[in-house]
């Protein structure tokens, strides 16, 4: 574990943010059409809040007046872009997020970490870095360029779901889970022998749709 790596390069865009006067039903519409977990809520770009689909779904009996300054989270952690990875790790267990805001010292959102993110860097026998480093070959490299929030694409052209979290053993990471369908109800588990490459903020995979449909479902 090295504590004195920074968050700074596992920063990725806050998209999909909303202003605390946003109605819920846009809200509920973006996340199931963007098949997010989460979104930021932000005030002149400085986060307030944090909605996760959970309090969507508590907020079922809620007229769809109420704002996202009505159900969201305050309160909640965010980070600093310089912030060490351990004080980030430890900020893991104040809130059940996949991700954390990142901000500036101006206090402004520059992004986000996802928690899977800060998981493998923290995770027992190594950081990220010394795991790339290792002689492993294309496996591990795929594996650490692979982040939540990626879109999954079948070797026939299909949208299939989103990367939702890795899964870590032993220090190595072995694979991640996918959520497909609507609101991303469905979850299944692919390894790294399963993708083909990958496109910026894609990864296609080497099975067409039909395999991946045919697939277990695991539990969320």
């Amino acid at each position: 574990m090295n504590h004195n790596e920074h968050i700074t390069d596992y920063i990725i865009p806050a998209t999909g943010t909303v202003p605390p006067t946003e109605p819920l039903h846009r809200i509920r519409h973006r996340m199931e059409a963007d098949e997010v977990p989460t979104v930021i809520v932000a005030d002149e770009n400085r986060p307030v809040g944090v909605i996760r689909w959970s309090d969507i779904q508590d907020a079922c009996g809620i007229p769809d007046t109420c704002l996202a300054r009505d159900i969201m989270l305050s309160g909640f952690p965010t980070l600093n872009v310089n912030s060490p990875a351990s004080e980030a790790y430890a900020s893991l267990d104040l809130v059940d997020v996949d991700r954390l805001p990142v901000v500036n010292a101006g206090g402004e959102l520059v992004g986000v970490v996802p928690r899977a993110a800060l998981l493998q860097i923290m995770d027992g026998h190594g950081d990220m870095q010394a795991l790339l480093n290792q002689p492993t070959g294309p496996q591990i490299r795929r594996a650490f360029t692979v982040r939540p929030g990626m879109k999954v694409f079948s070797m026939d052209g299909m949208q299939l779901g989103l990367v939702d979290r890795m899964f870590l053993k032993g220090g190595t990471v072995t694979g991640f889970m996918v959520t497909y369908g609507l609101s991303g109800r469905g979850h299944k588990y692919l390894n790294f022998h399963v993708v083909d490459h990958l496109e910026d903020k894609t990864i296609l995979l080497s099975i067409d749709a039909e395999h991946f449909q045919r697939l277990p479902d695991m539990n969320a």
